[in-house]
């Protein structure tokens, strides 16, 4: 087995409190924010974007913004924000564009509410170093984006002293993920195409990010997501020439409209008829966060099998560390 498959097998683990070292979060006590800008990129993102789509199961009754980018001194204003706690998220402690924020914020006086969540690096020290709320955890052989759940879990601690969610979240840490591997492999033998496309409703896009993520590191596959209905108004005539070269995954949702449910049926009818392969894959859990992770996990062991079937390797992400390496010299 190698450390990418013990990953998956173990992710359930990461579906709770457990295994989180918190610091200083009492400072944040007294916050009273109007706001969340959670600021990470790539897979130390996502725990952000999982907290925006569950905000309302969560009981988090303020607005949360993701910021991808580098720092942008307008980023409350824009989002009519006067109070913001900014939660900085990077996996490696190193990323360029998450340090940029967060030295800007330290540099501002009063400083407003904000705190760290890392493995290590130079986010940790600095955060250290100004006795920012910090929150840890053991990166343990993880990729960034096989740490969903200790990050989002880790956020939840942040947002839990700040005193914007109830005391409890769910956890899921009876999840098996073993119970998603035979799946996981069928997909990846439907899905061995050029082109890889991943469809959703609107409320389930961040779904369909999920699963664009570990096709494109993992599986390292040309991979796009979009929604529906508005990709059948405009996306969809490019697809009648890639047709042959592309695989299609359809996300389903039974509480989808019976019009969108009938809309998505006939756009997968139009993909088969131009040569796509295309799979429906229902989603499956009761709630949004159980519908997030129980997607994680049959993500993960069909991009990792999609992987091994092109003799990929699914841990390496060398594109990245080379781009990285680059910028720090330039």
């Amino acid at each position: 087995m190698d450390v990418f498959q013990k990953n998956i097998l173990e992710f359930n683990r990461q579906l709770g409190a457990s295994g989180l070292t918190c610091s200083r979060l009492k400072l944040l006590s007294s916050a009273r924010p109007d706001g969340i800008i959670v600021s990470g990129m790539g897979g130390s993102g996502l725990a952000g974007e999982i907290a925006k789509t569950v905000s309302q199961e969560i009981g988090l009754r303020i607005p949360v913004v993701s910021l991808k980018d580098y720092w942008r001194g307008d980023i409350a204003a824009a989002y009519h924000l006067k109070r913001p706690l900014y939660a900085f998220v990077s996996f490696s402690g190193n990323t360029e564009e998450t340090l940029s924020g967060f030295r800007a914020l330290l540099r501002r006086r009063p400083r407003p509410a904000m705190a760290a969540l890392a493995t290590g690096g130079e986010l940790k020290r600095l955060a250290e170093r100004h006795h920012t709320p910090l929150v840890t955890f053991a990166a343990a052989g993880l990729t960034p984006r096989q740490a969903t759940g200790r990050m989002f879990y880790g956020l939840a601690q942040i947002l839990r002293a700040a005193d914007v969610i109830p005391r409890s979240i769910p956890e899921f840490t009876s999840l098996k993920p073993r119970a998603f591997q035979t799946a996981g492999k069928h997909v990846a033998t439907k899905i061995r195409r050029p082109l890889v496309l991943v469809y959703t409703d609107e409320t389930n896009k961040q779904l369909g990010y999920l699963w664009k993520i570990a096709l494109n590191e993992t599986a390292k596959a040309l991979a796009f997501t979009n929604a529906l209905p508005e990709m059948t108004h405009n996306e969809i005539v490019s697809l009648k020439r890639a047709g042959v070269k592309s695989a299609a995954i359809f996300l389903t949702d039974h509480r989808t409209s019976p019009r969108l449910q009938k809309r998505s049926r006939i756009t997968e009818q139009l993909l088969k008829k131009w040569g796509a392969q295309v799979i429906s894959l229902p989603l499956q859990g009761r709630t949004r966060l159980e519908k997030t992770w129980r997607t994680i996990l049959l993500a993960d062991w069909a991009t990792y099998f999609l992987a091994k079937l092109n003799h990929r390797d699914p841990g390496e992400t060398a594109v990245v560390d080379e781009l990285k390496r680059l910028m720090k010299h330039a």
